[in-house]
């Protein structure tokens, strides 16, 4: 606990809980790809077995963190090798053009640590007589410990609950609506492997923009156009591109080369789809001359 910085104490009639403080770094590859991101409001807890879903624990421990890996290190140094050959695998002999399924797996360790509290920011901490509670820097509450009565806020039938759970009848952080959903482009570029290029590339969850095997494109026509079915009539709170970031080898081309290419574009959003939208503008069109 030496390295942390505390922010909040909270003690409960068996139980304490610590949060530390927040606080901001800029990450990413290149200048063009840094993105402010909050660090630290990690919560620990102590306490008797009471409150802890009858485990006990002396010494301050991590809330809400990862399970143990069980396998021990042949285990694991054998199922790393085994991606590797993996990912070696259908790359190009070009070594820009080589495709490195670094993506993959940091989308295997996000979903692995969803659903987890010590993967988001808290700025609020409560300790009860044998249950606690955290609420993140977005908003949301997340609870554990007894739940009798519905303490925990919590359904009745859960009589404890085990690991920090978010309470889904209160307010819940943004989702990205757009992943994994139907998109459509009006050109795909055919250089590289098939997979290459893709419209769904977009929504497939990474944002790794390093490098043309990591975005979607098209042919260099005028107008062109991508799109995403979201499935349904939702609410949309903000909207974020994100651009390809990495730089050209020849240093006579400017930076910003390939991420220039994007600008200008314009973001529209219906009801309809794109190719229906204009036809029923079309269409109007058609009416208005017709009856005028």
């Amino acid at each position: 606990m030496n390295d942390h910085k505390l922010a909040k104490v909270s003690c409960g009639a068996t139980h304490t809980l610590l949060l530390t403080e927040i606080s901001s770094v800029w990450e990413g590859e290149t200048d063009y790809a840094k993105e402010r991101k909050l660090v630290g409001g990690v919560v620990f807890q102590a306490g008797s077995a009471w409150a802890m879903s009858g485990i006990l624990t002396p010494k301050f421990t991590l809330v809400g963190g990862k399970i143990k890996n069980k396998k021990n290190k042949k285990q694991i140094l054998q199922e790393k090798n085994k991606n590797m050959n993996e990912i070696s695998k259908g790359t190009s002999s070009d070594a820009w053009m080589s495709v490195q399924d670094e993506d993959q797996l940091k989308l295997i360790k996000e979903r692995e640590a969803a659903g987890l509290l010590s993967h988001t920011p808290c700025r609020d901490i409560g300790a009860g007589y044998s249950h606690s509670a955290a609420v993140t820097h977005l908003g949301e509450l997340w609870t554990w410990g007894s739940n009798v009565k519905g303490g925990a806020c919590h359904p009745l039938v859960r009589r404890d609950i085990n690991v920090p759970t978010l309470v889904p009848s209160l307010y819940q952080k943004c989702k990205n609506l757009a992943l994994g959903k139907i998109t459509e482009q009006s050109s795909t570029y055919n250089i590289g492997l098939k997979k290459w290029h893709q419209s769904k590339i977009a929504v497939n969850g990474s944002v790794n923009g390093n490098g043309e095997s990591k975005c979607t494109h098209t042919f260099r026509n005028e107008q062109a156009w991508w799109e995403v079915d979201l499935g349904a009539t939702a609410k949309i709170e903000s909207i974020k591109m994100w651009n390809r970031t990495d730089e050209p080898y020849d240093k006579g081309q400017p930076r910003d080369f390939f991420s220039r290419r994007m600008f200008p574009f314009w973001i529209i959003i219906s009801e309809l789809c794109y190719v229906m939208s204009v036809c029923v503008v079309i269409e109007c069109v058609l009416e208005m001359i017709v009856f005028s």
